[in-house]
């Protein structure tokens, strides 16, 4: 019987600055990222330094996505993806092809960070009919409180659903991990206190928290990479509840 090999995986970014040349070139491509297969531009962003970007650098290349796809949206439905490094890394080649996507996630960011962006309306000419939250495990890392972060996602939602009131604004979970310092039992009261206050304040919530566990209380190793950011697998079981 003849034995079959899978495809071999395409090349795709792997740092913070191999991502963001990718992104700067299909901008000046005129095209938009999350439509791109992921070994797009791989002889340019395969040169990429080694130096990650700043926060600067990465909230101006959203601002300009965001103005790009607002003027090129057109009739197209149009979902955006808001939070920290596990939704920057989510991988294009998993988002569904039945709408638009925009990413506007930076990796390190906290709750009061996407907060501030998110006045400052980098977004606020796209027309998107559902909106992605994800936020509040760097605010831990930090030793944020619960009542700040909290607060923030209360915030946050308040802004999204003020600039963009035909949006359904979708908060999701704070992920599980495999950190001690970050237990179980922390995060299944955030969460339960964030789908109250989607509730609340005319957002849904996508609980997907439980899919994630193992026995133990804890992220399961198979979707992860390092305890706290995603593996393909988890990435996987993300994206067929996003879609």
């Amino acid at each position: 019987m003849p034995r079959f090999s899978p495809p071999p995986e395409l090349p795709r970014p792997k740092s913070g600055s191999q991502m963001l040349y990718q992104r700067l070139a299909a901008l000046q491509a005129g095209v938009t990222y999350t439509r791109i297969p992921t070994d797009s531009f791989v002889e340019y962003w395969q040169k990429a330094d080694s130096r990650e970007p700043t926060y600067e650098q990465w909230q101006g290349l959203l601002i300009q996505e965001a103005r790009a796809l607002a003027k090129g949206q057109g009739a197209n439905p149009l979902s955006i993806i808001v939070g920290d490094s596990l939704s920057m890394w989510f991988p294009t080649d998993k988002l569904s092809k039945d709408r638009l996507w925009l990413n506007q996630g930076i990796s390190g960011e906290n709750t009061t960070q996407i907060l501030r962006r998110l006045k400052y309306q980098d977004f606020a000419q796209t027309r998107p009919d559902r909106i992605y939250v994800m936020a509040g495990i760097n605010d831990l890392r930090q030793g944020v409180d619960d009542q700040t972060i909290l607060a923030n996602h209360r915030q946050i939602i308040r802004v999204l659903l003020q600039g963009h009131p035909q949006a359904q604004v979708i908060v999701q979970p704070i992920l599980p991990t495999r950190f001690a310092a970050i237990p179980d039992r922390r995060l299944r009261y955030l969460n339960q206190q964030l789908e109250i206050i989607s509730a609340q304040e005319g957002a849904s919530f996508l609980n997907i928290y439980d899919s994630f566990l193992n026995a133990e209380g804890q992220l399961r190793r198979e979707l992860t990479t390092d305890g706290l950011h995603l593996s393909p697998a988890g990435y996987e079981l993300w994206s067929w509840a996003v879609n």
